[in-house]
């Protein structure tokens, strides 16, 4: 079931321009899967594409776990 009730998001990504325009997967128990177009951002022919959402840590999160890996490699020897 498609649900395009929802506000349209817009974004570019390396070069690429993502209109979103409706969400196809939207259930507790799967992944959730979003309809877009993708264009490149300079122009030219759009295709549809399926993207999936994924969830970013925050920039501390991602120090403190790089942090971390220094410490494992150092103790494991690596």
């Amino acid at each position: 079931m498609i649900d395009s009730s929802a506000p349209r998001l817009v974004f570019v990504s390396e070069g690429f321009r993502y209109d979103v325009y409706a969400t196809q997967v939207a259930f507790r128990d799967y992944d959730t899967l979003l309809l877009a177009w993708r264009q490149p951002a300079d122009g030219g022919p759009r295709s549809q594409v399926v993207l999936k959402p994924l969830q970013v840590s925050s920039d501390r999160e991602r120090e403190e776990r790089a942090w971390e890996e220094v410490q494992l490699a150092t103790h494991l020897q690596h």
